[in-house]
């Protein structure tokens, strides 16, 4: 008997909604395509029409439209399937849990000594897998000064933070230091298979450059760039000229820094208490609550370009363009003078 020349799909109106979310949204992209197919089978296109759309064959969308026509939307998904059986049963899966917590970052001591413990023999790309299933990433650690801090005066610094910043008749700004040198930093970045691309560093830890900056609540930057080492004269004359600019009052937040406690630093502040500028400074190890540390890490890794590591001169340039792009910048007589 001669095979028919057209074959139509025939949906009522709440399949025809439930192909439309299907062709969207659901996570099998073979899904997507027998959605797709059907709904342009209710268009009127041939199967031919369809295959050449979807790039399958003729006789696979005509299947398709007896699978639905028979079946509804169950008739093109795909049953759940068994699968092979799995490398390791459940006893060995939690042995193998356990040593990835052990050896976080050691791939090759975890599958020696699952080995060991199991006889089983698995490869990277399994062990990868079962990490995914687990809930794990592959990424940096972070340092982290937690355990030396005391959780009680950081939560309430926190809170002390919350309530500042919610004032409506004070502004709060976040204040810190950061060296940027040409041996400092080695970003991430896409590359080729099987190549890495170089960092052009041709310079030591000195001369450094020091980026003294103040961060809002909502984000806005204002860093000041001096060359060489930070000192006290060096941190209150940058406060001094900042506070020049402020027109409401302000609590400043800052760490406790040797310049930030040192006896000349107290009695400036006491100028600047009647200029109705306050100080607050956070329990030792908590840069966490100080936001703009977490602006240095995304200068130094994110915003400066690789070429900004060759000489300091195009650290500087780079610098002052990235901060410029989302704040403001000025260079201090140490830079200006060179």
């Amino acid at each position: 008997m001669a095979r028919p020349v057209f074959k139509f799909a025939l949906p009522d109106r709440r399949q025809l909604k439930q192909l439309e979310q299907m062709k969207s949204h659901h996570r099998l992209p073979s899904h997507r395509r027998r959605a797709e197919a059907i709904l342009l089978s209710v268009r009127d296109y041939s199967a031919a029409q369809i295959a050449d759309i979807v790039q399958g064959h003729p006789d696979t969308v005509r299947r398709w439209i007896d699978r639905f026509n028979q079946h509804g939307i169950d008739g093109i998904t795909d049953k759940p399937r068994k699968g092979g059986d799995p490398a390791l049963n459940d006893h060995e899966q939690s042995i193998l849990r356990e040593l990835i917590e052990c050896y976080p970052n050691r791939a090759r001591t975890v599958l020696s000594k699952l080995k060991e413990e199991t006889g089983k023999q698995i490869s990277r790309s399994t062990l990868r897998r079962y990490c995914h299933r687990f809930g794990l990433n592959w990424k940096r650690f972070r340092k982290s000064l937690r355990k030396k801090r005391d959780q009680a005066k950081f939560d309430k610094a926190k809170r002390k933070i919350a309530n500042l910043a919610a004032r409506p008749d004070r502004d709060v700004y976040y204040f810190d230091e950061s060296a940027l040198t040409l041996r400092e930093v080695v970003p991430y970045g896409w590359q080729p298979v099987g190549e890495r691309i170089e960092v052009p560093v041709t310079g030591g830890s000195r001369p450094s450059l020091q980026a003294l900056g103040f961060q809002s609540c909502e984000g806005d930057v204002h860093c000041y760039l001096h060359r060489s080492n930070v000192s006290t004269w060096t941190v209150t004359s940058v406060i001094d000229h900042f506070i020049s600019t402020l027109t409401r009052p302000a609590t400043i937040v800052i760490d406790n820094a040797s310049v930030h406690t040192s006896e000349e630093f107290r009695r400036q502040e006491l100028v600047w208490q009647q200029r109705n500028v306050e100080f607050f400074r956070i329990p030792p190890y908590s840069p966490e609550l100080n936001r703009i540390e977490r602006f240095w890490e995304k200068l130094k890794y994110e915003l400066m370009p690789v070429q900004a590591w060759e000489t300091f001169d195009d650290m500087l340039e780079c610098a002052t363009a990235c901060i410029a792009n989302i704040g403001t910048v000025f260079h201090m007589p140490s830079l200006v003078t060179q």
